[in-house]
């Protein structure tokens, strides 16, 4: 099982695989109370580079339906070599 739980699951061992898309790929939380988050960051997957994140758009809402892009990757970033690895916390703004 390679679905989007696994994106948030806290666990290394896991991953969030889309193998079939054109275009824009979405994952949406929905949590159970609001929450203040300062920083993200990712952790590379356990097989190929090829397929970790690069370019990235996270947006919040209080509400659903009003969004604010809250940080925004548009140049390729380089994602760590090393499988299992952490990159670099993101600020927010």
């Amino acid at each position: 099982n390679q679905g989007p739980a696994n994106a948030v699951d806290g666990s290394v061992d896991t991953k969030w695989y889309v193998s079939d898309h054109r275009g824009d790929v979405v994952l949406m939380l929905r949590l159970p109370t609001k929450v203040k988050i300062s920083h993200f960051s990712f952790n590379t997957a356990d097989d190929m580079p090829i397929r970790d994140p690069v370019q990235w758009r996270l947006e919040g809402s209080g509400d659903g339906r009003s969004w604010v892009q809250m940080h925004e990757q548009e140049a390729s970033y380089e994602t760590p070599e090393a499988r299992h690895s952490a990159t670099e916390r993101f600020a927010l703004s």
